[in-house]
């Protein structure tokens, strides 16, 4: 599912995934649960616990999949903050995004 993150919530069920693209800097926090987060242009995947907050880059395309049980994931603007978190290393923005192509076997 791809969603432009209006919302300041969203709920996502076990092994269920979500993507999108963030207009303007955000911070994610996982509310509950255990996500896998991927930002196009990373050269890393995250896993994200509950409590932990990553900041996004404005223009950043993700893609958050919940592990093995449903997962709340909660946005703010960047100039907001979460009380009793763990922040985690914050993303530049990537200068170009490359499609890729991806087969299956």
């Amino acid at each position: 599912m791809l969603v432009k993150f209006a919302k300041e919530s969203y709920t996502i069920a076990a092994g269920g995934t979500v993507s999108g693209k963030v207009s303007h800097p955000q911070m994610i926090q996982i509310a509950g649960g255990r996500v896998w987060l991927t930002v196009a242009g990373d050269s890393a995947d995250h896993w994200l616990n509950a409590g932990e907050v990553f900041t996004l880059p404005a223009g950043s395309l993700i893609v958050i999949e919940a592990d093995q049980e449903a997962s709340e994931i909660q946005f703010k603007n960047n100039n907001a903050s979460f009380s009793g978190t763990k922040n985690l290393p914050a993303l530049s923005a990537p200068a170009s995004v490359a499609p890729c192509q991806a087969s299956l076997i």
